[in-house]
């Protein structure tokens, strides 16, 4: 059986070598998500994907994983066994094409990019160039594609006949007394101090209906006393925030005879809630929206956590 030399020899050891160092990248990423719970990220995209995904983070770290492995250990044994160069280049092509469904779900519907993600992707494409031109065609193609057809797509529709814009999809909690008469959303960040003094200030009964809209996954101990919902997506709460061209939080969306009223900021939402919610000032209620979307009052970024 021929053995391959050369050329082919080096470029044989350049993709298992390059394919290792992206297993032991991924590994010190699974270490951080298993001993820390967090990632390491150059930038807040990788948060904002992370909210998004329907599965745990270490269920695509273990995915790659598997696939860079996969790579060191095919291109070793094509040393001995030439038959093994189709597999390899279809893997790498597959590489590509997955590549293109993240970054494209990336740029046109978490509208963010995760750099740690970047890496991934650039030492998949690394390997292509390690290997051939023909590969190197199909791979970028495919990639290609896949993000014109995300760009001819749109993603950032939200049922009309929802109540609340489809906020209920995002609700993580209620909290409600007898007969209400207003259903309010609170869109809200764990990691928001002022959101946190908008959460305090809500105790006690009122004529509102609250629900609970949080912006990523929260913890099961967060409002524990209330009624949780079975399931929940927090990226509609994101979308929404996107939608109205909001950046800060907490915001309160609240259905009256005007339509919806955003209410921003911390002491503008307790002031609508006290006169509005926990008493009955119709006139205050009328003449709210006016400054409701002012930037008086504590605010923390949407896409970062809050240095208050």
């Amino acid at each position: 059986m021929k053995k391959i030399k050369g050329n082919n020899k080096e470029k044989c050891s350049n993709l298992w070598i390059t394919s290792a160092l992206a297993c032991l990248l991924i590994l010190f990423q699974l270490s951080m998500l298993l001993g820390k719970g967090e990632i390491i990220c150059l930038n807040n995209g990788c948060r904002i994907v992370e909210d998004l995904l329907l599965v745990s983070p270490v269920f695509f770290n273990l995915l790659g994983l598997c696939f860079f492995l996969s790579i060191v250990i095919l291109s070793v044994a094509e040393k001995n066994h030439p038959s093994l160069s189709r597999l390899i280049d279809i893997l790498l092509i597959s590489g590509a094409v997955s590549e293109g469904v993240l970054v494209g779900f990336q740029l046109f519907v978490a509208k963010t990019l995760c750099s740690y993600c970047l890496m991934v992707c650039a030492l998949i494409f690394l390997l292509i160039l390690l290997r051939k031109k023909q590969v190197l065609l199909y791979g970028a193609s495919f990639f290609c594609v896949e993000l014109i057809v995300f760009s001819l797509l749109r993603f950032d529709v939200i049922p009309a006949n929802l109540p609340g814009m489809g906020l209920d999809l995002g609700t993580y909690a209620i909290k409600t007394c007898s007969s209400p008469v207003k259903q309010v959303y609170l869109i809200f960040s764990k990691d928001c101090s002022h959101c946190k003094k908008v959460i305090d200030a809500l105790e006690g009964c009122s004529r509102c209906e609250f629900h609970f809209n949080p912006i990523s996954r929260v913890d099961k101990k967060l409002l524990p006393d209330l009624s949780l919902a079975p399931s929940y997506n927090p990226s509609i709460n994101r979308t929404v925030l996107k939608l109205l061209g909001i950046e800060k939080i907490p915001v309160l969306l609240a259905k009256d005879f005007n339509g919806i009223t955003f209410i921003q900021g911390d002491k503008n939402i307790i002031s609508y809630v006290k006169d509005v919610c926990f008493s009955y000032n119709p006139l205050y209620e009328e003449h709210f929206s006016d400054f409701s979307n002012g930037q008086d009052g504590g605010v923390c970024s949407a896409d970062e956590k809050c240095k208050d």
